[in-house]
């Protein structure tokens, strides 16, 4: 099994990499410095996008194979069992466009998180939805990922008023994804919100 990222040694923000006493990555630091505060974020994952990780990732993605789902979900419990977070009210995922679903047929972070759900007995539901007609993030640089008008893609769908909430995705990039989709939930209301990802690239 790969080795599990040492939240020790990454952005308590962003969990990019850092050496840093204070855990923060230079991009986090200087957005402390530039706007007052820290980003409204946390996230972590439990592996690097590389080696066996990401071939067992990019397996279950895009070979369907919907069976992995139980044993990636279990390993997104043992990561989330040392980060020693808030347990949450609800866990949700980064939608796909619907579009996408259809394609596809089945939903891969969905089933993530509903088996993660099931393992620590917590509900699950969909509570954001995206918008069709933006590229995929697996197809975009990094400067066109951080683009503004891509973070206007997710909308929330439900009230979460007090809720602490665990989004769920496959893999962190840029965060992007991640921001645009904290940022709708604390719109409907939640009280924190953390995202953990299986891998990071």
């Amino acid at each position: 099994m790969p080795q599990l990222l040492d939240p020790a040694t990454r952005c308590r923000i962003c969990f990019a990499e850092s050496e840093e006493e204070h855990r923060l990555c230079a991009e986090c630091w200087h957005q402390r410095e530039e706007r007052g505060h820290f980003p409204d974020l946390k996230l972590a994952s439990a592996f690097p996008y590389h080696g066996a990780a990401r071939s067992l990732l990019r397996f279950y993605k895009f070979s369907g194979r919907q069976h992995l789902a139980p044993a990636l979900s279990s390993l997104l419990l043992l990561q989330l069992l040392e980060l020693r977070w808030p347990w949450p009210d609800q866990i949700t995922w980064v939608p796909s466009p619907l579009l996408k679903r259809w394609s596809r047929g089945w939903e891969p972070t969905r089933l993530l998180a509903e088996e993660l759900a099931l393992l620590i007995n917590r509900p699950s539901r969909r509570l954001l939805s995206a918008q069709m007609g933006h590229p995929s993030q697996s197809r975009l640089g990094k400067q066109a990922r951080q683009d503004p008008s891509r973070q206007n893609r997710f909308s929330w769908l439900a009230s979460v008023a007090g809720e602490t909430i665990l989004l769920i995705d496959d893999v962190a990039t840029t965060g992007a994804t991640i921001q645009a989709c904290t940022e709708q939930l604390y719109l409907a209301g939640a009280f924190r919100v953390y995202a953990l990802t299986l891998c990071r690239d």
